[in-house]
This record gives C-alpha cells, sequence and structure tokens, in this order.
C-alpha cells in the first residue's frame, strides 16, 4: 500500500539559497527521542565518525539514543526476508550514540534468524526509522515501487510501529572508474540517486531525508576530490574526509535541530591510523579541510537534491529589464570573480563620492577580500563564484553585510543608503527605518557632512553601455583611470601630489 502525503514547504534563508526544512521540526526535539536506523555498509560509512563529531560539537543527547541495524548489501526485500527468516546474511544491531539506553537486545543476527529484527520492532516504540536503499538500487525509483518490496516494508513498519515516522538516507555514488558505475560518472549516477529520493520524498509519506550523497557529491566538487572519488575502493567512503563529510550531514540532519548547534564549526579532526590499510589513499581531516566537508554537508541538507560546491558563493540576479539586473553582496570568504565571463557578471566597490554630481563611483574588481561591500551587475541569473585567499585590499564606501546586522538610518556622522529600485529609477536610497539588513548584502555609508539631505545617490561608472540607468565597464589594460577621494577622474599624465584612486587601490603621488 503507498502512503501519500501533502508536501509541506517551510522557505528560509540561508548560505545564500532558498532552502526546505523537515516537515515536523517538532521531532527531532522531542523529549527522550529514539531513532532506528535500517542500513547497509554505506550507513556504516556514514555513522563511523558521526559520535565523535557529536562528542565534539558540545551538543546534549543524553536524552536521545540512536541505534542501528546493519546488513551489508541490504536491499528493501532483504528486511521483509530478515523478518521472516528468510535471509542468508549475517546481521548487526548495536547502539550508534546517546544516553538513552533502548529496551533492545543487541548483537549478531545469523543468518535465517530475524530475531533481532522482529524483538526491535516490538520490545521498543521508536520515534524515527530510517530506511536506506542498496548502492545498486539507488538510482531506480520505478524499481522500488514496480517490484513491491518498498511498499511492503513501509507497511511492516507501519504495522508494527504506528507512531514512528520514516525518514529515509541517500546514498553517494560510486566512483568514476568503478566497475559497476554504468553511468561512468559519479555526478551523472549521484544526479539518478538524487532525483529517485526527491520521488520517494514528494510520493511517500517519509519525514525528511538525511543526503549524505549530496554532501559527499558536493566536497567532490571542490578541490578537496581526489582520483577515486574519496573513496577507498571505489565505492565505499574513505576513512577520513568523505566520512567526515557524511557525519557532518547525519549530524545537521538529526543532531543539529536538537541542540541547536551546527556542523559548521565543529573542532574534531582526524587523522587516519597507519596501520589503516584502504585500496585507494584516503584524506586526513584538518584544519584547512574540515571546513570545506561542514560547509558541503550543510549545503547537502539545506538543498538536497542540488549540487553545491562548498568552495564556491552562489549569487543571483534578478531580472530588473532587459534580462538584467543589479544587486549588492558581501561574503565571509575571498572571492574570485576572475572565472566569471565579464559580458555576464561584474562586481564593483564604490571608490568615492562626488558631492557636486550626487554619484559614487564604481570600480570593478576580480579578487574580493572577505567581507567586502560588492555592487553586482549582469545578466539575470545564478552564478558561483569561486573562493579563493586574495591579498587585495581596497577603500571601499560599501560596507558589506556577511551576516544579519542592525542597521541604522545614521550615527550622526554618516548616512546609509541601500541599493533599491523606485519609481523604475535604480540608485541607493537614504534608509527609511531602522531595521534588520543581511545577510550577504552590502549598504553604502556616506558622510552626513557631504550629502545633506540627498534621499539618493547615483553610481557613476566608466562605461559605453547601459542596463536599466546603470552602466559599468570593466577596468583592464595598461591604463586604468584615476580619481581623487571625493571620485573626480583626473586626466593627463602629470598628477599633483596627493592621494587617489586607481582599481580601488590607494596611490600616493609625492
Amino acid at each position: 500500500m503507498r502512503i501519500l502525503k501533502m508536501k509541506r514547504l517551510i522557505l528560509f534563508f540561508l548560505l545564500g539559497l532558498t532552502l526546505q526544512a523537515p516537515a515536523d521540526t517538532t521531532l527531532l526535539t522531542k523529549p527522550r527521542l529514539k531513532i532506528l536506523a535500517l542500513g547497509n555498509s554505506y550507513t556504516d560509512n556514514y555513522f563511523n565518525l558521526l559520535k565523535e563529531f557529536t562528542d565534539n560539537s558540545g551538543s546534549d543527547v543524553s536524552d536521545m539514543c540512536l541505534y542501528k541495524i546493519s546488513r551489508s548489501f541490504a536491499t528493501f526485500k532483504a528486511w521483509l526476508d530478515m523478518y521472516e527468516d528468510k535471509d542468508i546474511y549475517n546481521y548487526y544491531f548495536y547502539k550508534t550514540l546517546g544516553g538513552l539506553n533502548a529496551s533492545v537486545q543487541q548483537g549478531t543476527g545469523k543468518a535465517g534468524d530475524g530475531t533481532l529484527l522482529r524483538k526491535a520492532l516490538t520490545d521498543e516504540q521508536w520515534d524515527l526509522i530510517l530506511i536506506q536503499a542498496s548502492s545498486t538500487e539507488a538510482t531506480d525509483y520505478d524499481a522500488w515501487v514496480n517490484n513491491g518490496y518498498l511498499d511492503r516494508l513501509l507497511q511492516l513498519l507501519k504495522e508494527q510501529q504506528p507512531q514512528a515516522k520514516i525518514g529515509f538516507v541517500m546514498s553517494h555514488s560510486y566512483w568514476d572508474d568503478y566497475v559497476m558505475n554504468y553511468q561512468h560518472s559519479s555526478l551523472e549516477r549521484w544526479k539518478l540517486i538524487a532525483g529517485a529520493a526527491k520521488q520517494l520524498m514528494e510520493n511517500y509519506d517519509i519525514e525528511l531525508v538525511v543526503p549524505c550523497g549530496t554532501a559527499v557529491e558536493n566536497l567532490r566538487a571542490s578541490t578537496q576530490n581526489n582520483d577515486y572519488d574519496l573513496t577507498l575502493d571505489g565505492t565505499h567512503l574513505g576513512y577520513g574526509l568523505s566520512r567526515y563529510a557524511a557525519a557532518a550531514c547525519c549530524y545537521e540532519t538529526l543532531i543539529a535541530p536538537r541542540s541547536g548547534i551546527s556542523a559548521m564549526g565543529n573542532p574534531m579532526r582526524h587523522t587516519i591510523s597507519p596501520s589503516t590499510t584502504s585500496k585507494y589513499p584516503s584524506v586526513d581531516v584538518t584544519d584547512a579541510n574540515a571546513p570545506i566537508a561542514q560547509r558541503a554537508a550543510l549545503l547537502a541538507v539545506s538543498d538536497p537534491y542540488g549540487l553545491n560546491n562548498p568552495e564556491e558563493d552562489v549569487i543571483t540576479i534578478t531580472d530588473m529589464g532587459r534580462g538584467h539586473g543589479v544587486c549588492t553582496y558581501s561574503s565571509s570568504y575571498d572571492l574570485d570573480f576572475s572565472k566569471v565571463s565579464g559580458k555576464d557578471l561584474k562586481a564593483y566597490i564604490a571608490s568615492g563620492y562626488n558631492a557636486t554630481s550626487g554619484k559614487v563611483t564604481a570600480v570593478r574588481v576580480k579578487t574580493v577580500p572577505a567581507g567586502t561591500g560588492l555592487f553586482i551587475k549582469g545578466k539575470a541569473g545564478t552564478y558561483k563564484i569561486t573562493r579563493r585567499p586574495t591579498s587585495s585590499d581596497y577603500v571601499n564606501l560599501l560596507v558589506g553585510v556577511p551576516e544579519t546586522v542592525w542597521l541604522t538610518q545614521t550615527d550622526g556622522t554618516y548616512t546609509t543608503y541601500v541599493l533599491a529600485r523606485k519609481d523604475g529609477e535604480i540608485g541607493f536610497y537614504a534608509l527609511s527605518q531602522d531595521g534588520d539588513f543581511g545577510p550577504h548584502k552590502a549598504y553604502l555609508q556616506l558622510p552626513t557632512s557631504l550629502v545633506s539631505q540627498a534621499n539618493t545617490v547615483g553610481i557613476s561608472c566608466d562605461d559605453e553601455e547601459k542596463t536599466d540607468g546603470i552602466g559599468c565597464t570593466e577596468i583592464e589594460g595598461n591604463t586604468a583611470p584615476i580619481y581623487t577621494l571625493s571620485g573626480v577622474r583626473m586626466t593627463g599624465r602629470q598628477l599633483p601630489k596627493g592621494l587617489y584612486i586607481v582599481r580601488g587601490k590607494k596611490m600616493v603621488i609625492k
């Protein structure tokens, strides 16, 4: 019997994306939470570092527990066979983490004896039961439905545990060159896996998805990937970084909603023991790569079916007319815009203000330090910007806001302006009232003595093209425009002594 549900969407803003939250957040915060996972060797990979990750997070898990029954190559059919004493594999039932103890018998279940599974489903009441498709069947939603085993398993769980919610653990993809990767691409296989999981969530009464497969694929999209897609044998995850990302994903999905402590910033690191052997090399978890793996996990939880490089920022330009638009932006990371076509997207700082014209001068930049306030202009669309360390430094009148701040109209010395479109005109308008601002935005702060009572500040760029009244062109080549601190462009080769702005940087003429 197929159990359908009405999908409830909660949209919120995090990490620069529009995200989807679990349907019932109260489930993971209830007292005495008990979770049972019916898994396979992939589940073992995902839970391998979960307890250590949780311990390092500072989260209190004394009032919950997570148990796992694991069986190699476990399909939906395998659990039905096991329940009826017909399975041909041994299985293992152990506690993964938590301070609560469930009323269950742990240990090894022998082939042909499903006692441990049956008692787990009859002797204890679980709040959440996680299921997972086998790696060989992870791509084929139609097979799950048509062979009937998924429906029968869900029916069995509903009969034995009517109070329990069901969750789904998404598998990761094989290495590109693994013999059973018939797509011959980790990415293409992951797309099928994510598509199957999405269909399951849309058509069945599944409470939440644990998107470990997406967390791993996000990590593979970064510079942290290796020649074997971070696997130890082409299929299972390596002992270090990839298992760490999967553990972070499990933590962020199952534990963080309860504790309020994010996986981001977790101090756990992991050095692989020299005695550990694997077919392909694994990657240690270090101070340098741990934040990337953590972000890969957070991006997966926020966007389970989309691929997001954890070393990229995402900027979205909304069409404001003729297929173009503008916005402000600020990141917590150094950014490199050089790989984005200048015909599509350009980033600028505000290098000066001309009190006579009432305009700020926008100068194009390509490498941007973290926290820099930017004015962005380009074709409507979504752009992924590479994170890359930079030593660039700019004199900039735009104030970056990577995180939400309380913004005031004035502090007595400076007046605050925010980018807006009013009566068809795009510009920086005086903030109308104090309030929250951000994240990932920038505002203009100008001396009140210069702007006086001006309600609007325009944007002046050296540009031959116009887009909704705003035109900017890149500053390239051997000769760049030179401006005074007040934004006046200087001409001629002989400049008087003073301080000038070139490509957004200070230049002193003595």
